[in-house]
């Protein structure tokens, strides 16, 4: 069976020039969410956007950005977007993550104690790993993780959205209320 092409794809048009940006790989991706975490996301947003780009060569649409630095917040947005693909997350009463990517459905369990400790001492230590770690954790708690990583990997910031979910579940939604006196 021959390979599906991907023909998702984000484009502008900046200063006249027409510009087109395919979704990123797992590798780009992975890039841009290690910049982000350590506090350089204009970086991360300009490689990502250098990397991506299918129109011009990533010296050519950096000069093309340096001209025009206020496009590079939608661009990065249209290709975050794209990362996602078609990523639909909720919690369910029975306190579970249902998860469609690109038409796969998953299902994922609540984080223990010992799996979320065990990812949180995991990122703090080393975190240019975070995206790998998070897709070890979602892999942990999935119901099919070997074709979750699959869909992820056409769509490597679906990750993102279904790990909000999940770290809902686990209870980063609680609300605290500190009284004084």
């Amino acid at each position: 069976m021959a390979k599906k092409k991907d023909t998702r794809s984000v484009t502008a048009k900046i200063r006249g020039v027409h510009e087109a940006f395919k979704t990123p790989t797992t590798k780009q991706w992975t890039r841009y969410v290690e910049k982000a975490r350590n506090n350089k996301m204009s970086v991360g947003k300009r490689e990502l956007l250098q990397t991506t780009c299918v129109s011009h060569k990533a010296d050519e649409i950096r000069l093309i950005l340096n001209k025009s630095p206020a496009a590079i917040g939608p661009l990065t947005e249209g290709v975050e977007e794209l990362a996602g693909g078609d990523v639909e997350s909720s919690i369910t009463e029975e306190g579970t993550v249902l998860s469609s990517v690109n038409g796969s459905e998953f299902k994922f369990a609540s984080p223990e104690i010992d799996v979320w400790e065990s990812f949180q001492d995991k990122i703090q230590v080393d975190g240019s790993r975070l995206f790998e770690e998070l897709m070890n954790l979602l892999a942990s708690l999935c119901d099919d993780a070997d074709d979750m990583r699959a869909a992820i990997a056409k769509s490597p910031g679906a990750a993102n959205v279904i790990f909000d979910d999940v770290s809902e579940l686990a209870g980063t939604g609680v609300s605290v209320v500190v009284k004084k006196g």
